[in-house]
Parts: C-alpha cells; sequence; structure tokens
C-alpha cells in the first residue's frame, strides 16, 4: 500500500463475494460479523447491482462496527482483529491487499473514526469512487475527498512495517519456530525474535493469556517457551502451520478444540510481533479459510 490514492474500481464481473466480504472484513475486523453481512446480503449477491451491494454492506458494517466500539468500553485486555485464515496462501500476489488485511494495518484502521475508516477502505484498498463514497456513507463529494486526504496521511504516518510472505516461506519459518518453541530454549528463541519484539494477546478474560503486551525478546521468548509446557501435559496437543492476514500463523488444538491462532508479523526475517488470539468468541470461524478480493 503506497499511501497515495488507488486507481482501481470494484471488478464489477467476478463473483462479488470475496470482495464484499474483504470490504466488511476491513472495516469491522471480523470475519464471523463479516460472513454473517455478506450472507445478508442474499439474492442480490447474485446479478445484483454492484454499488446497490456495495453500499448495503459498507453500511452493515459500519453499523456493526459502532455497536462493536461501544461494546469495547469494557473490553478486558488489548482488542485485536479476529484471525483471517486465507484460502489462497499466497497474498503477495496483490501486495496492496495483503498489506490491507494485516492485522498490523486492520489497528492502524481500528484507530479511525467509523466513517473514516470505511472512507479510507473504500477509497484507498477498492478504489472507489469519491462521489459513490459519498452515496454510500450519506455524505457531500467533497466532504468525502477531504476525510480520505486527512485519512490517507494518518496511515501513512501510522504505516507498521510489512514483510509480504509467501506459502512456502512461511510454512518453513513456522516449522523452524515451533520446532525452537516446543523445546523450551528461551534462547533459541530470542534468535527468531527482533530485540524489540512484542506479545499480544487477545482473551477479554474468558482464557489463560497475558493481559497486557508483553515488550522485549526475552520476555516474549519466557511467553512462546509455553509452548513446550503445554505439549508436555496435554495429550492432544496440536501446532500447525497456516497463514493469517498475510502473515505466518500458528493454530493450537487441545482439548478437542481450537485453542489459540498466533500470527507472526515479520521484520527482517525476523519476528517482530506476536499477535495471540485466546478469545474462543473469536475463534470460532478462525479454521474457515476465506476468499478475499478487492
Amino acid at each position: 500500500m503506497t499511501g497515495t490514492h488507488v486507481e482501481r474500481r470494484m471488478d464489477r464481473s467476478a463473483d462479488p463475494r470475496p470482495q464484499l466480504f474483504t470490504l466488511a472484513y476491513e472495516i469491522l475486523g471480523s470475519t464471523a460479523a463479516a460472513d454473517a453481512i455478506v450472507t445478508g446480503a442474499g439474492d442480490g449477491l447474485v446479478d445484483g447491482d454492484r454499488l446497490a451491494l456495495t453500499t448495503l454492506v459498507a453500511r452493515a458494517a459500519l453499523d456493526s462496527l459502532r455497536s462493536r466500539l461501544c461494546a469495547c468500553e469494557d473490553y478486558t485486555g488489548p482488542w485485536l482483529p479476529e484471525p483471517l485464515l486465507l484460502d489462497d496462501p499466497d497474498p503477495a500476489r496483490d501486495p496492496i491487499l495483503a498489506e490491507s488485511i494485516s492485522t498490523a494495518m486492520l489497528l492502524v484502521l481500528e484507530s479511525l473514526e467509523p466513517v473514516d475508516r470505511a472512507v479510507y477502505v473504500l477509497a484507498d484498498v477498492f478504489g472507489v469512487a469519491d462521489a459513490e463514497i459519498a452515496t454510500i456513507v450519506c455524505s457531500a463529494e467533497a466532504e468525502v475527498r477531504e476525510t480520505a486526504r486527512r485519512v490517507r496521511a494518518h496511515v501513512a504516518a501510522c504505516r507498521p512495517c510489512f514483510e509480504p510472505v509467501d506459502s512456502a516461506r512461511a510454512e518453513a519459518f513456522v516449522d523452524e519456530f515451533l520446532s525452537v518453541a516446543e523445546s523450551g530454549n528461551v534462547d533459541d528463541l530470542m534468535a527468531l525474535l527482533t530485540p524489540d519484539a512484542v506479545l499480544t494477546a487477545d482473551s477479554d478474560g474468558k482464557a489463560i493469556a497475558v493481559r497486557r503486551p508483553v515488550h522485549g525478546a526475552l520476555e516474549v521468548a519466557r511467553v512462546l517457551s509455553g509452548f513446550a509446557r503445554i505439549g508436555a501435559v496435554v495429550d492432544d496437543y496440536r501446532a500447525d502451520a497456516s497463514m493469517f492476514n498475510s502473515q505466518p500463523g500458528i493454530t493450537v488444538h487441545y482439548e478437542g478444540r481450537l485453542q489459540s491462532a498466533l500470527t507472526l508479523r515479520l521484520d527482517g526475517g525476523l519476528i517482530d510481533h506476536v499477535y495471540a488470539m485466546r478469545n474462543p468468541e473469536k475463534l470460532t470461524v478462525a479454521d474457515r479459510p476465506h476468499a478475499v478480493a478487492r
């Protein structure tokens, strides 16, 4: 993503579901809610007017986002977007799309007001024209243009590092990481982390997890060494490589269900940030692959 306006129009000939899902997910940060919104579009998904569908989905996502933000006032610990398992494990084929669905970028978008977030996603990810965005968000075209300019500058200033990773490299990296993590060797784990690595866990108090972000390679490595302890005491423990939000990911199963989904943000080939989803309510569709498009 370049920080300049993306001259691209939503593909009006392809199946609209991946585009509409991606639009809703980027506005909301929730796979389950985005699924529900697209399903709610119903019969219009077949030969429907693309602007009408985009308007319907964007407005529904905005309403859902406003409700979620109100509910999050009582959220316990950090909030993270729901992990998005990709059906195409090589998102780097479209770098703009890959970055736009990354966890770090979604957290930048989380700092925006709901309408500002929708304008940015529509304009800079999907390339929707200002006049059409004005119709969608019920605003004047000049206001949309000014909002897009202002928000684009904010996102550019806050943009985190993004390192595209193809599926082969991601799988090899995760295999190495799991081998080291399951050994419990803290020094070897530190060698896979940047010095200022961070681990953020989302549990909303519904599962055991750190309540505040953990900073520094040593402290993060100590938390991650828990893989060894879990594997030693749980009979049905299983950790598998995945691709979440355009980055290497890991699913952790034990006690008969998915317990955690980890997303590893890389910087220079090392782990810069670990996003650990532990909230069971946000893992309900984490093992369901989704198609994304713009």
